[in-house]
């Protein structure tokens, strides 16, 4: 397991780790908005990289802006071009609602 975060006016923390069945697990919680896009950028490549599909965990998400959403999207389209997915699992309703209006809701596990 590898922890990325930050401190001060903005607070967010990642962790990865390989899962169950071979995939890679990301975790956020806090506050996901640009100044903390490099190190969302950081956790999903690291999870890529200890397995597949790769699942992002939003349970502890507070606030999440559009550029950890463009995150994501470029994301899934880089694993898509190489035949892997990326799914979200335990995604706050106001991100949910944010997803589903820029057309990632296929991201959203059922």
């Amino acid at each position: 397991m590898r922890d990325f975060g930050i401190s001060g006016d903005t607070i967010v923390a990642i962790s990865t780790a390989p899962g169950r069945g071979g995939i890679g697990v990301v975790r956020l919680s806090g506050e996901a908005d640009l100044s903390t896009r490099p190190l969302l950028l950081r956790g999903l490549d690291d999870a890529a990289a200890a397995g597949d599909p790769v699942e992002v965990d939003l349970g502890g998400v507070r606030f999440f802006d559009s550029s950890c959403l463009g995150a994501l999207g470029s994301f899934r389209a880089r694993l898509g071009a190489d035949g892997r997915t990326c799914r979200l699992v335990d995604v706050p309703a106001r991100t949910r609602r944010l997803i589903e209006l820029a057309g990632l809701g296929d991201l959203l596990a059922a």
